[in-house]
């Protein structure tokens, strides 16, 4: 399995900085919460670019963290950093993961970061793995940035002869059902509710498609999903989602389902297999975790740019996942 890194082999993925006086001004960074991570690129940022000043401005306050109402919470930063943008105003950076981004960037408030990538003469996409950048693009245009990035894992202690790269749904419960024979177990500690939202969710694209604003649920693969799903609990190879007792207890699971893990050391030394997530999606398993973007109205993109570009760095990327929280 592949690191949650952004960037490539560290032998030759050196960041190649600018002059440290080739940019300038002041860099606001909108934010829901800060972070340990994020402080600590604004500390070293500062320290190669001494003429920049970056500033985060974190929406939420102690006090508001005493109101125990995330809801409420991302509603008004979502409404605050509505207003900044329609008026053309906002910080240089924006923290997007709370918004709608995709809206935004339809309107043109968000920068193209693949034409400021194109711009900058010390950007080689080479030390990056771009296929991950692919998977956040709007039309072929690159609007958020991932800084990191969550896996979807399966565990089981059975080895399962496919590979998990190109495997898809279908692919996944045949072999699952020869591996259980005559086990009394379940195929995932999931309800038939809970198998249906994993796989609609990791296949949105399949059954909405949002340029158009057209949904197909009733089209063959939906309808046919929701008859496996079913068939699944039937079956008694995963529980209904009406049963009593949770899903997770009772019958022991050939597999184990992971959601939104950022690294998987943890999980490695495990003796059990790991597999990724089954895809329809040309093997797209990962999601970014925390992802920027920069204001198409800034003043300063060159400037965001550069910071942005530093949190991929190789000196930013080995810190710990745990600073990302």
């Amino acid at each position: 399995m592949i690191g949650a890194s952004l960037t490539g082999c560290s032998s030759h993925n050196q960041p190649v900085s600018k002059s440290k006086n080739s940019i300038s001004g002041t860099i606001q960074i909108s934010t829901l919460s800060s972070n340990q991570f994020l402080k600590e690129a604004v500390k070293k940022f500062e320290s190669r670019h001494p003429n920049v000043k970056v500033e985060i401005n974190a929406y939420l306050t102690p006090e508001m963290l005493k109101q125990n109402d995330s809801n409420k919470i991302v509603d008004n930063y979502i409404s605050t950093l509505n207003t900044q943008l329609m008026s053309g105003k906002g910080a240089d950076i924006i923290y997007v993961n709370a918004l709608p981004y995709k809206k935004y960037a339809k309107r043109h408030m968000f920068a193209d970061l693949n034409q400021l990538m194109k711009a900058d003469p010390d950007y080689d996409a080479g030390k990056y793995y771009t296929n991950l950048f692919d998977a956040v693009e709007i039309n072929h245009n690159l609007y958020t940035l991932p800084i990191e990035y969550l896996y979807d894992l399966l565990e089981s202690k059975n080895a399962i002869d496919l590979d998990d790269r190109s495997w898809n749904w279908q692919d996944f419960f045949k072999a699952a059902q020869t591996g259980m024979k005559d086990q009394e177990c379940y195929i995932l500690p999931v309800s038939d509710e809970d198998l249906f939202n994993i796989i609609f969710r990791k296949n949105y694209g399949h059954f909405v498609n949002e340029e158009k604003s057209t949904a197909s649920f009733d089209s063959k693969e939906f309808i046919a999903l929701l008859r496996q799903c079913k068939d699944l609990a039937d079956k008694n190879q995963i529980a209904e989602s009406s049963a009593k007792s949770s899903p997770a207890e009772g019958k022991p699971a050939l597999f184990r389902y992971h959601d939104g893990v950022s690294s998987i050391s943890a999980l490695a030394a495990s003796q059990d297999h790991l597999y990724r997530l089954p895809s329809d999606d040309k093997g797209r398993y990962c999601f970014g975790a925390t992802m920027y973007a920069i204001n198409d109205a800034s003043p300063n993109k060159t400037a965001a740019w550069e910071f942005l570009k530093f949190l991929i760095s190789d000196d930013m990327q080995t810190s710990p996942p745990s600073d990302f929280r």
